[in-house]
């Protein structure tokens, strides 16, 4: 699904904030995923999802690769983000379907 033009305005309004919170892809300095709302990297790429961006966009991909970055290799949460990843637990299988669905 392409987005649609009625909704570049709103793509281009949420990428604008991609800054915002200190850090790239909506996240802070210490990477953090979900500060920050409505702009949050996991509102973000919800809204983006919604409006049309393909989940196979270069900057979507980036996304997942530094959500999936929060796990350490001895699959314990990094502390800095266990309430990041409480919340992501209960949406990631919705946002892996999504992605394995359009592909």
């Amino acid at each position: 699904m392409a987005i649609e033009k009625k909704y570049i305005s709103d793509v281009e309004a949420i990428l604008s904030h991609r800054y915002d919170n200190g850090a790239d892809y909506w996240t802070t300095p210490d990477k953090r995923l979900i500060k920050g709302s409505p702009f949050s990297m996991l509102d973000s790429i919800l809204y983006l999802l919604e409006l049309g961006m393909e989940p196979t966009d270069p900057l979507l991909k980036e996304c997942a690769n530094r959500i999936f970055s929060a796990w350490r290799e001895d699959g314990e949460d990094n502390p800095v983000q266990e309430d990041t990843l409480m919340i992501l637990r209960m949406t990631e299988d919705a946002f892996l379907w999504y992605i394995q669905k359009t592909n």
